[in-house]
């Protein structure tokens, strides 16, 4: 079966497609292997903390004959399509096209940021504190001190 983009937005709702794609374009898709067949299909994609290793598998039983393994928390709740195998499949089709996908963004150790500086802070605590406390609702105030930085 020929996998289309079209094919793909149709197995899945618009935010997944839409966070899929994204993550092909800016190709966070990395290792994407695919079997002899083309029926599975599987990459590697880093979010945030997690590492995730999304695995398609097309079944020869029509176009909605499709199962998706991933750890993400989308995936685990809904047991749907979610973004990590839209990536995948769109990376697919754009290595089966000889398109290469955009390079991962680094980051560069040249980039400067600028020196941060401690800085003192008031904390206001609400007049009702007791009974705040008491229902597990504390509320609290920051608030920068004007012109305070912290010396060591």
């Amino acid at each position: 079966m020929e996998i289309t983009e079209e094919w793909v937005r149709g197995l899945t709702g618009w935010k997944p497609f839409k966070e899929g794609k994204a993550m092909a374009d800016q190709g966070l898709l990395a290792g994407l292997k695919r079997s002899a067949d083309g029926n599975l299909i599987q990459g590697t994609l880093r979010e945030g903390r997690l590492t995730l290793r999304p695995i398609v598998k097309i079944g020869s039983r029509g176009p909605s004959d499709i199962s998706v393994q991933c750890g993400c928390p989308d995936h685990r709740a809904t047991g749907g399509v979610c973004a990590h195998a839209v990536a995948v499949l769109l990376s697919a089709i754009a290595a089966s096209s000889g398109k290469k996908p955009a390079a991962p963004a680094t980051t560069s150790s040249k980039t400067s940021t600028p020196a941060l500086v401690p800085v003192a802070w008031h904390v206001h605590l609400s007049p009702r504190l007791e009974t705040e406390w008491l229902e597990g609702k504390l509320s609290l105030r920051l608030q920068p001190a004007a012109g305070k930085p912290i010396t060591p």
